[in-house]
């Protein structure tokens, strides 16, 4: 049991470093135009009862959000994934993950979730605050290329027991022409 909590607990550490690079260093540097077309969709902890949702022109293809979201979650051993794309507006999701194998949670952990012409990326840190237990802002971005009704969710987990007190973040995406 010690070697599994040890080893999910280098796992979040490895998530938290690799985090702490915005998505700029990942993707290169964004054009000031690109900031200006993001949209931003923010969340204040906790996430219980909060579902936005939001209008975005796919004209320009694809449209960009951005979901921040104010956490406290790495205090209590959380990670934040990217979770769900569904199509149409779904007012009760399916919100549980299975628990997984060590390997698999850590990919699950990892990778972004693209359906229906929807992406979310992971989230990251994209503002850390100094002071012990305060909340951090992650950022999880968005692209939708299709015209659409969407349910985005993004979930924070404890990796060696996701039912365990799991928060979803959940956006309503109408993408329009």
């Amino acid at each position: 049991m010690f070697q599994l909590r040890l080893s999910v607990f280098l796992l979040l550490v490895l998530s938290a470093t690799t985090s702490l690079c915005p998505s700029a260093c990942v993707h290169g540097a964004e054009s000031p135009t690109m900031e200006e077309k993001v949209k931003t969709v923010t969340f204040t902890d906790p996430p219980h009862d909060k579902v936005y949702t939001t209008t975005v022109n796919v004209s320009s293809i694809p449209a960009h959000l951005k979901l921040l979201i104010e956490s406290s979650a790495g205090s209590g051993g959380y990670a934040f994934m990217a979770h769900d794309v569904l199509k149409g507006i779904n007012r009760q999701p399916s919100l549980e993950l299975e628990p997984l194998a060590e390997d698999e949670m850590r990919e699950r952990l990892q990778r972004s979730v693209s359906k229906h012409g929807v992406t979310v990326g992971k989230p990251a840190i994209e503002h850390m605050k100094n002071m012990p237990g305060a909340p951090q802002t992650y950022a999880a971005p968005v692209e939708v290329t299709q015209v659409g009704d969407y349910t985005v969710i993004v979930s924070s987990v404890r990796p060696w027991a996701p039912r365990d007190a799991a928060g979803y973040y959940v956006v309503h995406i109408h993408a329009t022409d």
